[in-house]
Formats: C-alpha cells, structure tokens, sequence
C-alpha cells in the first residue's frame, strides 16, 4: 500500500525499525562469528590469493582490539544519543569534529606525513551526496566537476503519482561513470561514481593502485560501495541475478583492494547499504530492506575475515535517523536537506553529520587529543 505521508504509517514505522534493528545486528553477529554463513560464501577462494604469512598476521588480530577501527563496526562505539554511555560494551565514542579540530588534525597529518591526506570515495547516489556534504563541512574548493548532482524537491512527496522525484547523479552523454575532485589545506577528497561492477570499476582501482606505487598511499582512505546499480536493473521476481552479477564482480574486486591494504598501507571501507523506510517506497521499487540485505549479506560474507574494514555502525545512525523521522512525522519540512525522511537513497544531513564524524575520528587517528574517543585520541 503506498503513502502520501509519513503521518499515515507511524505505527507500521516504528515496528518495521525495531524488527529491522534487530534483524540487521541479529545477522551481522551471526556471520562474523561464525555461527551462520550466507548463500554467498566463496568457500575460500577469498584467501586464494593470499600468503600464508600475511594470512596468518589478519586470522590472528584480536577480536576485540580497542583500535580506531571500532568506529566502523556495528555494536563496538558510542553514540551521542545513547543513555548508557558507561557500558563496559562501548569501547570507544565519537568526538564531534569540529573545523578547528578538523583543521588541526589535517596540519598534524600533513606534518608527519610530509603530504597532504587523501579521501577516496566510490559509489552510487548516496556516496555522491556524502561526498558533497563532505566537500560542505570541510569548506573544500571544486577542482572538478564531472557529475551533476539532482535534488528532489523539499516539499512533502505525493506517492500517489506516477512519478515522484528522488535524488540521483547525472551522468555526462554517452559515459557510464563521472568524476569529482576537492581540495583543502592538507587534504583532498574525489568521488567515482559506480553503476554497475564492470570494467570501469576494475580501471578506477588499478589507477588507484598505479598512483599508490607512484607516490604512496600509506594512511590514504578509500571508502567504497556498491551492487545498487545491479539492483536498480533487476526485478522484484528475479532480484537474484542482481545479487550474482554482483558477486561476480566483487570476486573479481575484492583481491585488488586487498592489495591496496596489503602491499601500499591504503586503508580500505566497504560501506554497506544502510536500511530505508520500506513503508514510504512505492510498492514497485527495488530500493527495499529485504533487498539490500542480499547485499549486504554478501559483502560480509565474502569480507569480514581480510584486512578490508567493512562500515557497518552507520546502519545505527540511519536507524536512529528513520526514528526521528518517525517523530517528525507532522513536520512540513521532513524533506528539506537536514531530513530527507522520504527520500529513497540519500541520508539527511543530520545523519550525515555523524556519517563526518566517523570518517574523520579514523583519519585523525593518533594525531590529535580525542576525548569522547580513547580509541583514537592521541
């Protein structure tokens, strides 16, 4: 049934947040121990092309180190909004980054590094607006601008058209990908698009790999995502071959970011998909939470045991978001940037916000004084 209102479905919200919630740590605990595998398993091949030695130097990590890489995983940092903040469970917080922080841990970096840090981000629509918001908060300057980036209007959506209006990036004629590059004192940013795993994806990584030898990438970050252009071209009866396709391509994928970690200290994301609000999707669209979870089933399966991070607390964030949302339901602005309640893609800006302060509590990683952070303060 579709909604013209977030009004309209406050109940079946709030319900299908909390089932989700619990769905969503339930399976995320369950892979990574062990306990189940997905129908995604590459029955080994992940280590394939692995050493024994740089095999044995992963497998052996601490479960539950309390390094700076908690701030990507589901379950191990704080948040603001939480109650308990005194749980032995939350090893670690979140500092706010403020510019003044932001600015000197950039100098810090650039200082002991003797280069500025480099921020890579690849993926779809959501990954294209997080990097405009970075480029925002960060008062980046463009240096280039190869994709258009389409708003939705603010206004309430009316689910009831044929057509309603989402965000989404504009490709230039005639290209499958489009690029985006920004710069500031002591750091630069770009954005690759990613449709669907192909060639091109292949092409960025190998770039990515040749500039590393080149000039070095120790300490750099890549944060990357995909399978929703695999998704978006499959159908709700056959949604599988989208999920396959992928699969392929992440097969083909994962052995060269692991390289990037490997041989040249890159540090490598794989952002998974976070959830939406099923109830405020038409009943015709890919985008829903079953759906994404394939995929993201996937990506931990064939992930979580190689040095690749896999980004799972921002599912946390967005859950939070959606409840918000949830609460706002009234509200005759719940689309304007800082909400976004009925977009089907891209996060509100409020989300985002805590989106900033992961990435960059791991980038100042022992470079500044973090209180809220003892797992990454200086």
């Amino acid at each position: 049934m579709v909604f013209n209102s977030l009004a309209a479905n406050k109940s079946h919200l709030r319900t299908a947040v909390i089932i989700f919630v619990a769905a969503c740590i339930l399976l995320i605990v369950l892979i990574t121990t062990g306990v189940v595998t997905s129908p995604f398993k590459a029955r080994g091949r992940v280590w394939l092309f692995r050493s024994e030695s740089s095999r044995s130097a992963v497998d052996e990590l601490p479960e539950e180190e309390s390094t700076c890489d908690c701030v990507w995983r589901i379950g191990c940092p704080k948040f603001r909004w939480q109650t308990n903040f005194t749980s032995p469970i939350y090893r670690c917080g979140y500092e706010v980054m403020t510019e003044s922080l932001v600015s000197q841990c950039l100098r810090a970096r650039e200082a002991s590094r003797g280069r500025a840090f480099k921020l890579h981000i690849a993926g779809h629509v959501r990954e294209a607006f997080l990097a405009d918001y970075l480029r925002g908060r960060l008062i980046a300057t463009t240096d280039k601008e190869g994709c258009q980036l389409v708003k939705a209007p603010a206004t309430p959506k009316n689910f009831d058209s044929d057509q309603v209006p989402y965000y989404t990036v504009k490709l230039p004629k005639g290209s499958d990908f489009c690029e985006m590059s920004y710069s500031r004192q002591g750091m630069t940013m770009d954005y690759r698009f990613i449709g669907q795993m192909g060639e091109d994806v292949f092409s960025y990584v190998n770039h990515l790999t040749a500039d590393c030898a080149e000039h070095g990438c120790e300490g750099d970050i890549l944060i990357m995502s995909g399978g929703i252009g695999e998704l978006l071209n499959s159908t709700l009866l056959d949604s599988f071959t989208g999920v396959r396709k992928f699969q392929r391509g992440y097969e083909r994928l994962l052995p060269m970011l692991i390289g990037l970690v490997q041989n040249y200290r890159m540090e490598v994301v794989w952002k998974i998909h976070e959830p939406v609000t099923d109830e405020l999707i038409p009943e015709n669209s890919m985008v829903r939470n079953d759906l994404l979870q394939e995929y993201n089933a996937l990506i931990m399966e064939q992930t979580m045991m190689t040095p690749v991070q896999v980004w799972t607390s921002h599912m946390l964030m967005k859950l939070h978001h959606i409840e918000d949302c949830d609460r706002r339901s009234n509200s005759t602005t719940i689309n304007e940037d800082s909400w976004r309640c009925e977009e089907e893609f891209v996060a509100g800006d409020r989300c985002h916000d805590e989106y900033f302060d992961t990435i960059f509590n791991k980038v100042c990683d022992k470079a500044i004084a973090m209180p809220e952070n003892p797992c990454c303060s200086a």
